[in-house]
C-alpha cells in the first residue's frame, strides 16, 4: 500500500493561484493600479513570478466588475489570428472566419458592448512570432499587459508600441529567504505534515537558485519519488 505524502496535489501545480502572495505586494499594487488605466510592459526572469501576479490581479479585477481582462498565454497562441480568436472566444463571441481583417471588424464591434474596457494581458510575449499584433491591439484602443522574462524583448516594439507602453514594472527574482518562506508555505499545503523537514526546503530552494517554478517541480518530483 502506497503511503500518500502529497495530500494537495494542487497546491504544487504552476496553475495554483494562492489566496496570498508573498513577498509580492509591491508589484502586486503596481499591477493593480495600471490595469485598464495604462499599457504595462512587466518582466522579469523565470520562476519569478510574473504569471501568478498577472493571474490574480486579473481575478480581482474581474470579480470586481470595473471592466474585463482577458489573459492570453502567447506560447499557445503565437499569431495575430490565434490571438484574436482568442481574445472574441474569450468574449463569448463565436468565431467564424479565419481572415484576420473579419476577426478585427468583429473585435471592433463587440468591443462597444464594455464601455468599461477591455484590457489584453500577453504572457510570454517572447514566443509571439507577429510582433505587428501589438499594434493592431493598440489602434483598437485596447488596453495591453505584455509579459516577458526580459527587458530585451521591449525592443520588439516598434515606435508606436515604445510611445504607447511607458509603464514599466521590473520583476526581480526571488531571494533565497523569499522562496524558502514560499516553498515553505507550499509544503504545508500540499503533503503530509511528518514527510519533510526544513532541511529538505532549504535544500531545494538553494538548487533552484531563486526560481521558484523549478523549486515546486523538484518538490512535487521528490515526493512523488518518496510516495513509490
Amino acid at each position: 500500500m502506497v503511503h500518500r505524502i502529497i495530500t494537495n496535489c494542487e497546491t504544487l501545480s504552476g496553475s495554483y493561484t494562492p489566496e496570498n502572495i508573498l513577498h509580492r505586494e509591491k508589484e502586486l499594487a503596481l499591477l493593480s493600479n495600471a490595469i485598464n488605466v495604462i499599457n504595462t510592459f512587466l518582466y522579469g526572469p523565470s520562476g519569478s513570478g510574473k504569471t501568478l501576479l498577472i493571474k490574480k490581479t486579473t481575478e480581482k479585477f474581474n470579480a470586481d466588475g470595473e471592466g474585463v481582462v482577458i489573459y492570453v498565454d502567447c506560447s499557445l497562441y503565437q499569431t495575430t489570428n490565434a490571438i484574436f480568436t482568442e481574445i472574441l472566444l474569450s468574449l463569448n463571441t463565436v468565431v467564424s472566419s479565419k481572415s484576420n481583417y473579419e476577426l478585427t471588424k468583429r473585435l471592433k464591434a463587440r468591443m462597444k458592448n464594455f464601455t468599461a474596457g477591455i484590457t489584453v494581458c500577453l504572457d510570454h510575449f517572447e514566443r509571439m512570432k507577429e510582433a505587428e499584433t501589438v499594434n493592431r491591439l493598440l489602434s483598437l484602443g485596447l488596453k495591453l499587459i505584455i509579459v516577458s522574462e526580459n527587458h530585451e524583448t521591449y525592443r520588439r516594439l516598434n515606435s508606436m508600441g515604445k510611445a504607447n507602453i511607458t509603464n514599466l514594472i521590473e520583476v526581480r527574482s526571488y531571494t533565497e529567504e523569499q522562496a524558502f518562506d514560499i516553498l515553505a508555505e507550499r509544503a504545508r499545503e500540499a503533503l503530509e505534515e511528518t514527510a519533510y523537514s526544513e532541511d529538505t526546503i532549504r535544500k531545494i530552494v538553494q538548487a533552484s537558485s531563486g526560481n521558484l517554478t523549478l523549486s515546486l517541480n523538484l518538490l512535487k518530483s521528490l515526493a512523488l519519488k518518496a510516495e513509490s
